[in-house]
């Protein structure tokens, strides 16, 4: 009976095929053509030189593996960031109570400093043959003294819980950063990747390909993206939509650093100088009085060294707001310069950078910020009038302000004579670049170099810092000195042939490492006995060109007790 039925069935699919007619391929590669054209090699070669792979019957572009692999990372990152902003709340309540405590702490340890120091005076005029007066002397001096102690041990354990609830704010920090880089450049790798299949699916050749392809061969060939890739794609575009992004505009300071303009307290629009090596936000008297702000001798003060060396102590305060990007962060700590200080450049610190992912291109005139704080609000910015800062010179009756760091370029020695007709100066081989002056922290110096392939290499507070190391460019390396042998993975390249703006701050107790205004690197060690020139060298044949060097002090960190009277 089947031998009987095959000739049947073979002359009614003969006939379906003539009315159905010639079929052609689509970008689904399920139909086969009535002619092909010659690739020249097999389908399956034509795949390979196409640079597509195979995942069951779909051609996919090898880089969908890569988006696969990644958003499960995100995945991750995105749970770990969920559960790290549930658990925020507690720990900012923690935190405020935390530092209100150390307040009241500290308020009652200068109490007892004041009432020990009063007593040692009043015991300095007992006549010890009064030995009853004089007994009761010393025991109400010892149980203040003995109060007193046990308040700063108190208040030393105070500090070191402020702190871990600040590492854990930091963290948490850190996560939420962590996950928008992730999805941003994820993003932005997936959607390339549509934009190729787009492309391949109009390209005749390759449909040609698969029809042949699928003339022969079960099952059938299809031209991704896959099930799988657009499951992920749809959840990289939802994660996406977390990400909120700024630009504004920058221009470049005096000293060579970059300027931007933020609205204060939503009444004035101030230049601020855009310092990734200052701890806080920095004003100056004239700016914080234009900015509203009403300073009190009840303030809070925090110690700062400027830069001509001289200690200051400012006013520590909470700014209401700071606008930038069309992004507004509220309770902003800042110091304020006291007014016979005169005037200074007004900074932008990590009080309010911390806030954000920050990405600083100077030499294309913008700064990008990326929230990472979910406080942060985003809205149109308000219209505040442009805060008119006096000229060097028009305040002869102040004291004058702090002198600004000029570019050191011409002043450094070594391999000079070698200049960019951009006046900027090239170095290459064993040549080298070393200030004249000799710098111990706090100290913050500003580079804007370039290298054409690998090895830009700074020297201060270590033999070498190493940025493209030519073994791994990916790796920012630290040799010799306080923090040798300190190495950070995904922290060490810079573009070639572009001009990079990188910080080196150092602290007595700290350095950090920033490129384009985005931190790389943060070490904590013993940097107090540092004192030498920075130098600037190339090195395996790198070609490396300098065209600013400044230095600065940052601001310092703020005193954290009292010193204790004596006795």
């Amino acid at each position: 009976m089947r031998k009987a039925l095959a000739p049947i069935l073979f002359v009614l699919g003969c006939a379906a095929a003539a009315l159905v007619g010639p079929l052609r391929a689509d970008s689904t590669g399920i139909s086969a053509p009535a002619t092909q054209p010659d690739l020249g090699m097999s389908p399956d070669d034509y795949f390979r030189s196409r640079g597509l792979g195979r995942m069951g019957f779909w051609l996919i572009i090898p880089d969908e593996s890569d988006i696969h692999e990644r958003t499960r990372l995100l995945r991750a990152a995105r749970q770990r960031m969920v559960m790290d902003d549930a658990a925020q709340g507690d720990s900012d309540f923690s935190a405020r109570q935390a530092a209100d405590e150390l307040n009241d702490m500290e308020s009652q340890y200068q109490q007892l400093n004041s009432a020990l120091t009063q007593s040692i005076e009043e015991g300095k005029h007992i006549n010890r043959n009064d030995v009853i007066r004089y007994n009761d002397w010393v025991n109400a001096n010892n149980e203040l003294q003995g109060r007193r102690d046990s308040l700063a041990i108190a208040i030393d354990q105070k500090i070191r819980e402020a702190q871990d609830l600040q590492l854990h704010q930091q963290g948490t920090s850190q996560t939420r950063s962590n996950y928008l880089n992730l999805a941003m450049d994820l993003d932005n790798k997936a959607e390339s990747i549509v934009t190729a299949y787009a492309a391949l699916a109009h390209d005749s050749l390759l449909s040609a390909a698969i029809a042949l392809y699928n003339r022969d061969n079960l099952p059938h060939a299809r031209l991704g993206p896959s099930g799988l890739f657009d499951e992920d794609l749809d959840f990289i575009r939802q994660c996406a939509k977390d990400v909120l992004s700024g630009v504004t505009p920058v221009t470049t300071g005096a000293g060579g650093g970059p300027c931007v303009q933020a609205v204060i307290n939503g009444k004035v629009t101030d230049t601020m100088i855009w310092d990734s090596g200052a701890t806080m936000v920095l004003l100056s008297a004239d700016t914080a009085k234009a900015a509203g702000v009403k300073l009190s001798d009840s303030d809070q003060t925090a110690n700062l060294t400027m830069a001509e060396g001289k200690t200051v102590k400012a006013h520590d305060v909470l700014l209401e707001s700071i606008q930038l990007a069309g992004f507004t962060v509220r309770n902003v700590e800042c110091a304020v310069l006291p007014a016979e200080y005169g005037h200074t450049d007004d900074l932008l610190g990590d009080t309010f950078q911390r806030h954000f992912l920050c990405r600083l291109d100077q030499s294309g005139g913008k700064l990008q910020l990326t929230p990472v704080d979910p406080d942060v609000k985003q809205g149109p910015m308000v219209m505040a009038p442009v805060l008119q800062k006096p000229a060097a010179g028009d305040t002869p009756d102040q004291s004058p302000a702090a002198p600004a760091e000029g570019n050191l370029l011409n002043t450094m020695q070594g391999d000079t004579s070698r200049r960019d007709t951009d006046g900027s100066i090239v170095l290459q081989d064993n040549e080298r670049i070393t200030t004249a002056d000799t710098y111990a922290p706090p100290v913050r110096f500003t580079i804007v170099a370039q290298t054409d392939s690998t090895n830009l290499r700074l020297a201060y507070a270590a033999d070498q810092i190493i940025f493209n190391w030519e073994e791994n460019p990916d790796q920012l390396r630290i040799d010799g000195g306080p923090a040798g042998s300190r190495q950070k993975d995904g922290a060490g390249t810079i573009p070639v042939n572009q001009w990079v703006t990188v910080q080196l701050t150092v602290m007595p107790k700290s350095m950090a490492i920033a490129v384009d205004g985005k931190k790389r690197y943060g070490i904590r060690a013993d940097f107090s006995q540092v004192n030498q020139a920075l130098s600037i060298f190339p090195s395996n044949g790198s070609v490396i060109k300098v065209k600013s060097v400044t230095a600065a002090v940052p601001t310092a960190r703020k005193t954290s007790k009292p010193a204790a009277a004596g006795g």
